[in-house]
């Protein structure tokens, strides 16, 4: 036998002659990566995971205590500085001592514009989602939130506001009336 099928099948591949249109792989474009936005998008799509989960999970306890804090959305940009906007105030008591029986969307500081107490509220057909929570504290700091909760249009919602609460925060739930 001779050596003849070595020759046939090279150590190294050949290559093709220039003019060849075969001119070896061509390697795949870079993709750009984008990872910065998708992170954004996820915990974006996790957050209002979390918001709508509560608000189903909740819709069918009707005189439920609020749940406890769920984190608010991070914000990727600094606002620019505002002013606060005064906070509405409860409705004046009729008697001297007396506290206020009923109240609408604002913050409220307990024992100054809202008396402790069970307060109750039904959703206003027309609100998107009532949102009202007890506050530690008016800083707007997530830390300060003892309590919250979020119910739908139509929903009944009760809460009973201790002493030991600082603010009392309520949006998009009507007129809250006292027990």
């Amino acid at each position: 036998m001779t050596n003849q099928h070595i020759d046939e099948f090279p150590a190294e591949p050949r290559q093709p002659y220039q003019g060849h249109p075969y001119q070896g792989p061509t390697p795949a474009p870079k993709q750009k990566r984008r990872t910065g936005l998708t992170v954004i998008l996820a915990v974006a799509t996790f957050i209002v995971g979390l918001i709508i989960g509560g608000a189903a999970g909740s819709a069918g306890k009707g005189g439920s205590e609020p749940v406890a804090a769920v984190p608010a959305p991070a914000t990727t940009e600094a606002a620019p500085a505002e002013k606060k906007p005064e906070k509405p105030k409860a409705e004046k008591p009729t008697k001297p001592g007396e506290a206020p029986e009923t109240f609408g969307d604002g913050t409220y500081e307990v024992g100054v514009d809202i008396q402790p107490g069970r307060y109750k509220v039904t959703v206003p057909a027309d609100s998107y989602m009532c949102l009202f929570q007890r506050l530690k504290d008016d800083t707007g700091d997530r830390g300060t939130i003892i309590a919250q909760d979020v119910k739908r249009p139509g929903a009944k919602a009760s809460v009973t506001i201790k002493k030991s609460d600082g603010f009392f925060e309520t949006s998009g739930c009507g007129e809250w009336t006292k027990q």
